[in-house]
């Protein structure tokens, strides 16, 4: 009975590919997403930096300044700055009558980006103030007075920290 209401029956887009320009892309640099996207009057990416995060909403356009190839080609092109180590992201096209994500289970499931970064060595960080046993000092984000250190990266480059440690 449900596929005889018209509510039921409207035709959607069709989403038949997303492809990255890389699934690791450099840290600080832009990655751009690309969509094969039929029968849609509009083509969103929805993207986020950690689980915890709202996805963010961009268009997608198919007018051959976004990576996306020629004008008018049904290849839909977006740009997403890598500022995380773990992109989570999903497309999204609309007609009048349906929508469609891509994956199909957008809410649970996510394409994803995993970034690579440089990682720091002992040349490339000095330490440059160090506040331990803080009573009356600087507040963190939480209201608390916490112990602290500053590190300085002495190159231009972003860093990565992982296997960094102080003891």
């Amino acid at each position: 009975w449900l596929n005889t209401c018209t509510e039921f029956s409207q035709v959607p887009p069709v989403i038949a590919s997303v492809n990255p320009s890389s699934t690791t892309p450099a840290f600080g640099s832009n990655a751009s997403i690309t969509a094969q996207v039929t029968n849609a009057t509009s083509v969103y990416l929805g993207y986020r930096n950690k689980p915890s995060d709202r996805f963010v909403r961009i268009a997608m356009l198919d007018d051959g300044n976004h990576n996306d190839g020629a004008a008018g080609d049904f290849v839909f092109g977006a740009a997403i700055p890598v500022n995380s180590l773990n992109i989570q992201y999903y497309v999204y096209a609309e007609n009048a009558n349906a929508g469609i994500f891509s994956p199909v289970r957008a809410e649970h499931e996510f394409y994803q980006l995993n970034p690579t970064i440089q990682q720091a060595t002992i040349a490339d960080l000095v330490i440059n103030e160090v506040l331990a046993a803080n009573t009356t000092g600087i507040i963190n984000e939480s209201g608390k007075h916490k112990d602290w250190v500053e590190l300085y990266n002495k190159t231009t480059n972003s860093l990565g920290l992982n296997g960094i440690f102080l003891s």
